[in-house]
């Protein structure tokens, strides 16, 4: 009921440790509809009572590239200083593209920081661009260098994975929402923050609660 409840950290409390919450299913795994109310699914972490999710503080989790990183080089440059506590060996980042292609994005590994120098794990396959484009005439310029996010967190929802889940897509799934059963409401509400989402998303589900 609404006494219910999962807690790891609070806000002014963060957890300290490595929690990692694996939702399991396929396709094929039987959907779990609640009365009067949504239909569960599978793969899914429903919420009918108190969830607080708080992974520790990272501090600066965007920056972008201070030059260019071409396609074969392992080594990037930021253009900030990050907390090198956590981005560290083993933590993973994403490399946004530049070019026209969305796919271009890289998921990789730090495997060593030196100050704002990150080595990575393997060569990138794309040139990501870390400059400025202006007017010929200097009159306006972007900034056009690639974004780069910091992915792994000390919690972690999970939808594990398995053979087909590229071609079916069906990921964890969190659903926080209410239901009603002989007279009886259950409510949800949920405070989730420095959360890693690891495989999320459920490919063709259309249902109007439905938020992946």
């Amino acid at each position: 009921g609404e006494t219910a409840q999962l807690v790891a950290g609070t806000a002014d409390a963060p957890y300290q440790h490595n929690f990692d919450l694996i939702l399991m299913g396929n396709h094929e795994t039987e959907d779990q509809p609640l009365p009067d109310g949504p239909n569960l699914g599978a793969k899914a972490l429903g919420v009918f009572g108190k969830l607080q999710l708080h992974g520790l503080d990272v501090g600066r989790t965007w920056t972008r590239l201070a030059q260019d990183a071409m396609a074969g080089d392992n080594t990037i440059v930021l253009s900030e200083s990050v907390d090198p506590t956590y981005w560290t060996v083993g933590a993973e980042i994403i490399i946004a593209p530049t070019g026209f292609e969305p796919m271009e994005k890289e998921k990789m590994t730090i495997a060593s920081i030196d100050g704002n120098t990150i080595t990575l794990n393997d060569t990138l396959q794309f040139t990501h661009l870390g400059n400025e484009y202006s007017l010929e005439d200097g009159s306006r310029s972007w900034n056009i260098s690639a974004e780069v996010g910091l992915l792994s967190r000390n919690i972690r929802i999970i939808g594990q994975s398995y053979p087909e889940i590229d071609e079916e897509q069906f990921g964890a799934r969190v659903l926080v929402s209410k239901f009603t059963q002989e007279g009886t409401e259950y409510r949800g509400y949920a405070k989730i923050s420095n959360v890693e989402f690891v495989r999320g998303g459920q490919s063709r589900r259309e249902a109007r609660h439905d938020r992946g």
